[in-house]
């Protein structure tokens, strides 16, 4: 056991080593033992809780992995490495970690404490997880995992929104579900709506219907199973958008400070009658991409129906020998006709080869005689343009075939055998030279999914930069009865903004509302001005997790200046751990409680699941079984009442007592036979007799379904 935890702490900082790479989404299991090598793992269950946040929902994804496929020996300790990529954006805010029936909520450290912690705890009956942030990923490690004995964790997360003047919406971690070496059966999703927020659905399936529930401790709320088959693809959830007239706020008050975070969607605010013909260009190659062809033309769709308006209008084409245009006119750009054309397009549409400047022709050709003015939309994942004179010759031709003034966009989902070439002193990927050029050219703007985008995230940026353009941007707030400050954009990028794209801002606030919005800038060549005040009755609450968004971005901007610094280095850890938000120096433990982790009686299964927790000095945990003690606070000893529901017996639960620590003080062994009511006491003493010191002891009932727990005070 030495050798192995000596080895996997080896494991540890050799992968910090390396953090600076990019690491896919991966599950391997490994042996210690052997090193690197490893075999892929398993995700037995998963759930997903949602709560909306605001700017951000909140999900609590609950996993349970398990070894049984793998070669190794029902006798080996292996290690679960969990790999996974977050929105740059997102914060991983806490971790849990079940051994047995018991949840460990982490203590979060720095990593060169931990390292400490590890070194110290070598050689003992360790059952540790632990959670990095690094370089582009997030790390999770849990030991020891075995056949036959799945682990159980949860991890919290902040997640940024994307929205619309109609919905708020959110990717699911498929990709994350995706590292299983066999496909999950499906995911749960349990969301926690309010009167603001609330519809949840799935935009790719209309078809999953929510079913409302009632949880005794956390109230109402609507939970889905999404089956596997479901799974295969990118999917976004979404809720109802509580913003009005182009603006959410909330707020929350803290002891000595207070907290705002604000949404803000320009193109609810600067009325324009402008109007968009956007050509869309399909042009698929099968080995380019782990994308299948159902899922690109769905996030397509859903693009369509959430950033075009009824003015836009709207074609088709697909690569082909010869290119299929859906109409030989422009669509109009409502639901309705979005719709009905999907439903008239299959898979067969994409080819599995390219034929991008063909494709780009016909979409010119048809520009030219239809209209004045035109967008190209290339969705693509096809790499043929890589050699730049064929690039080269190829922007000559359509620089030629312009006639009416066309922009270029592109959404480059190419994600698998990339392939590089070195042109100028750089290095370009694909088409990337090509699509530089015709977009700068044009006007127009190129994202691809390599530079950390969900296929559903890559689109969303495409089209926002579609709808139009404000440069020398400026979002000013202040208070009529005071002022704003530490303010942080969260997904404003300098002085520039897309009309169609909401722009997050969180701050902190002294004084009283109305809250007064300044929006300065220049759009379509025109100044503009807009000065707004939001009264207190448009103003939502919000909760802690407000403060957790503003340290997050605190520490996004101490990481960005980089670690050179003792006190830059310091201010990160230190704001890190006093607000659990994790950072690149921080980690998040859990322990097993005989070495320091501590039994979270306040942690309860959000998701559905079987290990309920609730602590009281007298528990009725339901109508059957409950929990009592008498005298309680004591001084010499305590009876505990327990009533067994009839469908249980003595023999499949374990009692026992813990400290604040989460540390075993007395076990109880007791007549299998025992049914209904019955009482165990308690002298004060632990398992060696020894008289243990005044405190806080919590009783734990530990059955097949759930654990009860009762508080008990011994006072000396």
């Amino acid at each position: 056991m030495k050798i192995i935890l000596k080895i996997w702490l080896i494991n540890l900082i050799l992968f910090g080593i390396f953090s600076s790479i990019n690491a896919q989404n991966s599950l391997y299991i490994i042996n210690p033992q052997w090193g690197w090598w490893g075999e892929p793992g398993i995700i037995e269950e998963a759930t997903l809780t949602i709560r909306p946040k605001g700017v951000f929902f909140e999900y609590g994804l609950y996993l349970t992995f398990s070894a049984d496929q793998t070669y190794f020996d029902p006798s080996d300790s292996l290690e679960v490495e969990l790999k996974f990529n977050l929105h740059n954006n997102a914060f991983v805010h806490d971790s849990w970690l079940w051994i047995e029936d018991e949840i460990i909520q982490a203590e979060i450290m720095d990593e060169w404490t931990a390292g400490q912690i590890y070194n110290e705890i070598v050689g003992r009956n360790l059952d540790p997880s632990i959670l990095f942030k690094r370089d582009g990923y997030y790390e999770l490690r849990v030991f020891p995992i075995m056949k036959g004995m799945p682990r159980k964790v949860k991890i919290t997360y902040m997640v940024p929104t994307n929205w619309t003047s109609n919905l708020v919406t959110a990717p699911l971690p498929v990709e994350i579900l995706r590292t299983s070496a066999s496909q999950v059966e499906n995911l749960k999703l349990v969301v926690y709506p309010s009167e603001k927020w609330d519809n949840p659905g799935i935009l790719e399936y209309n078809d999953l219907d929510f079913e409302s529930e009632i949880d005794t401790v956390f109230g109402e709320y609507k939970s889905v199973v999404i089956p596997k088959e479901y799974l295969r693809n990118s999917l976004t959830f979404s809720l109802n958008s509580p913003m009005e007239s182009g603006f959410y706020l909330s707020t929350f008050t803290e002891t000595n400070e207070d907290y705002y975070q604000l949404a803000v969607l320009p193109s609810e605010i600067l009325t324009t009658e402008a109007s968009n013909n956007i050509m869309v260009l399909f042009d698929y190659e099968s080995p380019n991409s782990s994308l299948n062809k159902t899922e690109i033309l769905n996030g397509v769709k859903l693009a369509l129906l959430n950033y075009l308006s009824d003015s836009d209008s709207f074609n088709i084409a697909f690569s082909k020998l010869n290119i299929e245009r859906i109409s030989e006119d422009w669509l109009p750009a409502d639901s309705a006709t979005i719709e009905n054309t999907f439903q008239n397009i299959t898979t067969a549409n994409l080819s599995n080869y390219s034929n991008l400047p063909s494709l780009i022709g016909n979409a010119i050709d048809f520009i030219n005689s239809h209209s004045p003015k035109g967008i190209i939309l290339i969705v693509s994942n096809s790499d043929e343009l890589m050699n730049p004179e064929s690039a080269n010759e190829l922007i000559d031709d359509i620089v030629d075939a312009i006639e009416s003034d066309i922009t270029f966009h592109v959404a480059d989902f190419q994600n698998q055998n990339i392939n590089y070439i070195y042109i100028g002193n750089q290095y370009y990927e694909g088409n990337q030279y090509f699509y530089n050029n015709i977009t700068r050219m044009t006007g127009g703007n190129f994202y691809r999914i390599r530079d950390g985008y969900t296929y559903p995230a890559l689109l969303e940026k495409t089209f926002q930069g579609v709808g139009g353009f404000i440069s020398t941007f400026d979002l000013y707030t202040s208070l009529v009865g005071g002022f704003c400050y530490g303010r942080y954009n969260i997904n404003l990028t300098g002085s520039s903004a897309f009309l169609d794209a909401p722009i997050f801002q969180v701050g902190k606030f002294n004084g009283s509302p109305p809250f007064r919005i300044e929006m300065n800038g220049v759009y379509e060549g025109t100044v503009f001005s807009k000065n707004f005040e939001i009264d207190e009755d448009k103003i939502d609450n919000s909760d802690t997790t407000l403060i957790k968004m503003w340290v997050s971005r605190y520490i996004k901007e101490l990481e960005a200046q980089g670690s050179s610094s003792n006190n830059i280095m310091s201010e990160i850890i230190n704001t890190s751990i006093a607000n659990r938000v994790l950072s690149k120096h921080t980690a998040f433990i859990c322990l097993e409680p005989s070495l320091g982790g501590q039994v979270c009686y306040d942690c309860r299964d959000d998701g559905g699941g079987s290990t309920d927790v609730e602590t009281d000095d007298s528990t009725n945990i339901n109508d059957d079984f409950t929990l009592a003690a008498y005298p309680n606070p004591f001084n010499n000893q305590t009876k505990i009442q327990i009533n067994l529901p009839s469908s249980l017996s003595s023999e499949s639960i374990s009692f026992k007592i813990y400290n604040i620590l989460g540390q075993v003080v007395k076990t109880f062994e007791i007549d299998q036979s025992m049914r209904g009511k019955f009482e165990l006491v308690w002298d004060g003493r632990n398992d060696y007799g020894q008289n243990v010191s005044s405190g806080i002891y919590i009783f734990v009932a530990i059955t097949p379904q759930k654990t009860h727990s009762v508080k008990l005070q011994l006072i000396k």
